[in-house]
């Protein structure tokens, strides 16, 4: 039978079947007008360079990919579109389903597939792609991927920015899921600082005495508890290497005194 496009878009986007994926945008670029003069070697090149890992993508130039999704069109009777908006509600499911039940790597992967679909049909500042990148964020964090988590987040924030104010509730649950993110990994100022923007911002808009506001006063104080064993340790590390590191010159063997 017949390939699909999203077969082919999988293979393109695997290192390893990378010979597949160059072979197919060949095709699509001889059968298409939009890339008559494009070479191919660029391409050969990025693929080379991106075999190293897995899932390694290959950034398509414009006129490449609109003939990939010419070919699509004309092989499967569908556009990347349509394609991709039937898939994207039952890999949604399926990702809050492995969520629900624990799996977190499995959602993982789901919630970047979904992504992955839903960059193809709508603007990546709707709401629920918002939402599904802190839905990401959070199953990275369960699995304490925080160095992973943290620009997931920082991303979905400047995104937020553009279009929710600093008090709006998505963006200050995702700063503080950043501030956890930084704790995470030790960094504590970072947390500090993160953790304390987003509890400003939580009392303007609950007030104070809201349970959210006592969470994060919790954690501050924790993480300011933290800080001082850390400062603690540094000094004590200090002390005891405190005059045994004196550089002394060597005596010259040479002289007579």
């Amino acid at each position: 039978g017949r390939l699909c496009l999203h077969q082919f878009t999988h293979l393109a986007m695997c290192a390893r079947h990378v010979r597949v994926a160059i072979l197919f945008c060949g095709v699509a670029c001889w059968r298409s007008t939009w890339a008559p003069s494009f070479s191919l070697w660029p391409l050969i090149d990025a693929a080379i360079n991106a075999s190293g890992s897995w899932g390694g993508r290959v950034a398509l130039p414009p006129a490449v990919n609109r003939a990939v999704t010419d070919l699509w069109a004309d092989m499967c009777g569908v556009t990347r579109v349509s394609h991709a908006s039937e898939r994207l509600d039952g890999v949604i499911d399926r990702a809050v389903s492995k969520h629900c039940q624990g799996d977190f790597a499995e959602a993982e992967a789901l919630y970047e597939e979904a992504l992955e679909l839903a960059s193809h049909i709508t603007s990546e500042e709707r709401a629920d792609v918002l939402a599904m990148e802190c839905q990401l964020a959070i199953v990275l964090a369960k699995q304490h991927k925080y160095s992973a988590a943290e620009p997931v987040l920082k991303r979905a924030l400047v995104k937020q920015q553009r279009v929710c104010d600093d008090h709006h509730p998505l963006y200050l649950s995702t700063k503080v899921r950043l501030a956890s993110a930084y704790h995470g990994q030790g960094k504590l100022d970072q947390a500090k600082m993160t953790y304390s923007e987003a509890l400003s911002g939580l009392i303007a808009l609950h007030g104070s005495a809201h349970p959210s506001c006592t969470t994060l006063k919790e954690k501050l104080e924790i993480l300011g508890a933290e800080q001082q064993t850390e400062d603690m340790r540094l000094k004590r590390a200090v002390r005891s290497t405190k005059g045994k590191w004196q550089w002394k010159p060597k005596a010259n063997p040479f002289s007579l005194l």
